[in-house]
């Protein structure tokens, strides 16, 4: 999966001193906000004898508490959301065993839940990694 790889980029101290946690689909039970959760989906780049790309779908949800800013926790998850941004858009590399062609963002999102009292930025990014070819 993908998304231990976004991790590993995101785990360095541009993001690490702006959140609690960085997880891979569940954030655990007991972390406080702000943090960011990842989800994935994979689309096969299909060719004849097989596929060597894969197109991934990331959801990056940045999660930050409402009455921590007097912007209702939007000054705060906009500051990690450029911050992720700066470090995943247009990469090019490997990382965690995983070649990255590109990362595109797609859309942003901002969000309010009045009940939980979070203030959310939705990242949707496209990801092109290159893989061994399947025959």
């Amino acid at each position: 999966m993908i998304s231990g790889a976004i991790a590993s980029l995101l785990n360095v101290s541009a993001i690490t001193t702006l959140v609690n946690d960085v997880s891979p689909i569940l954030a655990p039970q007991d972390v406080t906000m702000p943090y960011i959760v990842i989800n994935e989906s994979a689309t096969p780049e299909l060719y004849k004898k097989g596929f060597s790309v894969l197109h991934h779908e990331l959801q990056l949800d940045i999660y930050c508490s409402k009455g921590k800013d007097a912007n209702g926790g939007f000054l705060q998850a906009e500051t990690i959301a450029t911050a992720v941004k700066t470090i995943l858009l247009y990469y090019a590399g490997t990382v965690a065993s995983h070649t990255i062609e590109t990362i595109i963002l797609q859309n942003e999102t901002p969000i309010l839940d009045n009940i939980s009292q979070e203030a959310r930025i939705i990242l949707e990014l496209k990801v092109r990694e290159n893989i061994t070819e399947i025959t």
